[in-house]
């Protein structure tokens, strides 16, 4: 199996991001669907290898560069989405996505009331 791409991730630069978007690292890490430890091991003081997929995740949702967060090099991933693909709703419209969740900046996130009814 060929190795996965790493870098190494400025902790301060993320975690201060995560904090001036008004999430606790906790509740960022839930955000992206991660363990908070994940998050917080990156942001002190050893900041291990971390790969360009996890990296390029939070990238996306702080809205900024991967070369912002990190020495990754390469910043040549597509653009992040602002319209959904299934129904080209921008963020905060009322998109609603397969999955039933409404389209935000990227991703979508869960509702917080239930879906209508199907008549």
């Amino acid at each position: 199996m060929p190795p996965v791409p790493t870098a190494l991730p400025d902790g301060p630069a993320i975690r201060a991001l995560i904090r001036e978007r008004g999430y606790t690292v906790t509740d960022f890490a839930r955000k992206l669907g991660r363990h908070r430890e994940s998050i917080w091991v990156m942001c002190g003081p050893r900041k291990p290898p971390t790969s360009h997929a996890f990296l390029r995740q939070i990238a996306r949702a702080l809205d900024v560069k991967p070369s912002d967060i990190s020495d990754m090099e390469d910043d040549s991933e597509e653009p992040i989405a602002k319209r959904c693909p299934a129904c080209g709703a921008g963020p905060g419209e009322g998109c609603v996505n397969p999955g039933g969740l409404p389209y935000s900046a990227g991703m979508h996130v869960p509702r917080r009331t239930p879906a209508p009814k199907a008549a």
